[in-house]
């Protein structure tokens, strides 16, 4: 008796466990509260793009029609061309109308999926967002996208770099090799 009642309590502790691991490794989806229907189309394609995650995660997307006046804008004047942004104190992915519809709807999704990369990873940098946007998908658009916005020998060696996305300490080694030639103005 008592070996079958050991059996009957070890099938229930396999079938707890099995549906445990399952639940764990179920994703979770990800929800982008858009302010603008000329956004909507995007981020109903972003947060297809990023079914894969761990966990349930929630962010507000504005569209504003510049980011000239921005606070960021002020400190580093380069970030009023910038397409979109995720601002951490308010945990909310800002889209520039100014630059990003001119962009191909390719490039966007690359963009915001991007941004929700630098939601995910708080404390990862635009690299980091970039590798993350590549492994949900938006690898071909996001190199040409860095390609043109680097231009000539430095977009292609970052994308290079990025094309290592698979291999993330690779990835990064070759990102921090570009980031020196950058800096002191070899690329």
């Amino acid at each position: 008796m008592l070996a079958d009642d050991l059996r009957a309590l070890r099938s229930v502790c396999i079938v707890n466990a099995t549906r445990a691991r399952r639940l764990l490794n179920t994703s979770m989806p990800i929800t982008l509260a858009e302010d603008s229907e000329r956004i909507a189309d995007v981020c109903r394609k972003a947060e297809a793009a990023c079914t894969a995650l761990p966990t349930t995660h929630a962010w507000p997307a504005s569209l504003l029609e510049h980011f000239r006046d921005v606070p960021e804008a002020q400190v580093a004047p380069s970030y009023a061309t910038t397409p979109a942004a995720f601002r951490k104190s308010d945990a909310s992915i800002y889209v520039n109308a100014e630059t990003f519809f001119a962009m191909s709807e390719d490039e966007q999704l690359a963009v915001v999926v991007h941004e929700v990369g630098h939601a995910v990873l708080p404390d990862g940098d635009c690299f980091d967002a970039d590798m993350f946007a590549c492994r949900y998908g938006q690898e071909a658009a996001l190199v040409a996208e860095r390609t043109k916005h680097f231009g000539g020998a430095s977009g292609a060696e970052y994308a290079a770099a990025l094309a290592q996305w698979r291999d993330p300490s690779s990835a990064r080694a070759a990102y921090s090799r570009w980031r020196a030639r950058k800096l002191a103005g070899v690329v």
